[in-house]
């Protein structure tokens, strides 16, 4: 699934890929907080948690050994 490219609507609950930690984190958003403009910028901001664990698994297959 494509992560977000444009701003959520401020308060809107967001779900961003996390690979320091493996694992997907829910998020309130804010338009204007520079953390959120840089997650969407790194395109790691989904709208739902499936997305974002399907992103997640995606990354980490390029790294996991087999």
């Amino acid at each position: 699934p494509q992560p977000l490219r444009d701003s959520p609507s401020d308060g809107e609950t967001c779900y961003i890929v996390n690979l320091t930690e493996n694992r997907v984190y829910c998020v309130i958003l804010c338009g204007t907080f520079s953390l959120c403009q840089q997650w969407l910028k790194s395109g790691i901001v989904h709208r739902t948690k499936e997305a974002a664990e399907i992103h997640l698994k995606a990354l980490l297959s390029f790294t996991q050994q087999p």
